[in-house]
């Protein structure tokens, strides 16, 4: 098939011919009829009902290859991948020999299926030389339903239907934050992730039950891949704590009806999608702000910011674990209540990285004081010398590391001084450059 007739839509609605079994893809076209059907399980599953025609094309795997790798070419123009490679070793989240382009190219031109292109209201299928095994297919016949790309399927028609009912795009459109688009996504990729569970799901009945399963496994799934952890979990994220997070929603009132008033009142937190009930609960614990502008003050010049984010809970948890383990990590960034983390480059290409956090006590501030100071320790043995230290004051601490040109305990002194009255507020972490954690529209309902 060439490659205009690849692009060309079927309005799945809109009728046509085309055999009666259950493949989706037939050779090497769109079987509607199996389609339809997909469609139709997935609106009484999702319980909404299309508004517009849901449109139909295949794409070749070169020519998805060819969009993700103009994607890139457009992420690398803009910095995103320099700027995580200079910020992510001093935060502990990446080793500094990784290559973050090689990693988002490994991460995106995987084995996909197909995905929904929200912009253009078209569902783009990928065919595939999947192998079918004889158990597959006769489970298949006897189910009546496509096991290779039928729950996938599933997954991008409830983005398609989401997105005409509630617009994801405005929802996901933004230049947010990190961990703001992690928890947006995870609203988003949750809600699909569940209804593709409840129409493929055959081993697990228990999306919970699925997700343990699954991240168990994920260290041996990713082995050899060469994707980073905190890639890794950055990625998977969304689908697995997203389908918790809408499974608690869904059962809390055994409907849609909390999950649909989500997209109107969105979590703003990887916090939040970590632990349900801070979104449930009447009394929200919404995040604190953490400024640390005045940190610029105390440079001089030649000096300029390269980065700015909140690494939220997960990230937090991502800096620690690596280095402390997996329960010491979590513990200690579960009562995460704000951060903000900025880089700045100096002369002779110098980085220095401070990072305000905020706890919900004091307590828990010293928790991670403390795991911070241990995880640095580790990584000193690691990658070699790293200068700084760790502030702690209450329920904040202020992690100072690089080649500052002042004792680092000033660096902190300045982030916690009160501003001056007329201070203007604090800017968007975006006017700076967020760090290398999105290629939006490759991330865009997979």
């Amino acid at each position: 098939m060439d490659a205009l007739r690849a692009a060309a839509a079927v309005v799945l609605l809109a009728g046509g011919a085309s055999g009666c079994r259950h493949k989706v893809i037939e050779y090497g076209e769109i079987n509607v009829h199996a389609a339809r059907k997909i469609l139709a399980a997935t609106m009484k599953l999702r319980g909404l009902a299309p508004l517009r025609p849901i449109h139909f094309a295949l794409i070749t795997p070169g020519s998805l290859r060819a969009t993700v790798q103009s994607e890139l070419a457009d992420e690398e123009r803009r910095g995103t991948f320099v700027r995580a490679q200079k910020a992510f070793p001093l935060l502990g989240l990446l080793h500094p020999d990784v290559d973050v382009r090689s990693v988002f190219e490994r991460l995106y031109t995987g084995e996909t299926l197909g995905f929904y292109d929200s912009a253009r209201d078209v569902m783009r299928l990928v065919p595939r030389e999947v192998m079918r095994t004889e158990i597959v297919e006769i489970i298949a016949a006897v189910r009546g339903r496509d096991h290779i790309y039928g729950e996938a399927l599933a997954h991008e028609l409830t983005h398609a239907l989401v997105d005409q009912h509630h617009d994801l795009d405005a929802l996901l459109g933004g230049d947010h934050r990190s961990d703001l688009d992690l928890a947006l996504r995870a609203l988003a990729e949750g809600d699909a992730s569940r209804v593709g569970h409840a129409y493929g799901g055959v081993v697990f009945s228990d999306p919970k039950k699925l997700v343990k399963f699954i991240k168990r496994r994920l260290p041996s799934m990713y082995e050899g891949k060469g994707i980073p952890r905190y890639y890794r979990e950055s990625f998977v994220m969304p689908y697995l704590d997203g389908l918790v997070f809408v499974d608690e929603l869904y059962q809390a009132t055994k409907s849609w009806a909390l999950v649909d008033r989500a997209y109107d009142d969105p979590p703003v937190s990887t916090e939040m999608i970590l632990h349900p009930e801070r979104y449930i609960s009447p009394a929200r614990d919404l995040p604190r702000d953490a400024p640390v502008e005045a940190s610029a003050a105390v440079l001089g010049s030649g000096w300029k910011a390269i980065y700015e984010d909140e690494l939220g809970e997960l990230g937090t948890r991502e800096a620690l674990a690596p280095w402390i383990g997996n329960e010491e990590g979590e513990a200690a960034a579960a009562g995460w209540d704000g951060d903000r983390a900025r880089v700045y480059e100096g002369p002779r290409n110098k980085l220095a990285l401070v990072w305000r956090s905020i706890w919900d006590d004091d307590t828990q501030a010293a928790e991670f004081a403390d795991a911070f100071n241990k995880a640095l320790g580790k990584r000193r043995s690691s990658v070699g010398p790293m200068p700084g230290g760790v502030f702690l004051r209450k329920d904040e601490v202020v992690v100072v590391l690089g080649d500052w040109p002042i004792a680092p305990a000033r660096v902190a002194e300045a982030v916690w001084a009160p501003p001056p009255a007329s201070a203007p507020a604090s800017a968007p972490a975006a006017a700076i450059g967020t760090g290398g954690g999105t290629v939006t529209a490759m991330h865009a309902w997979r």
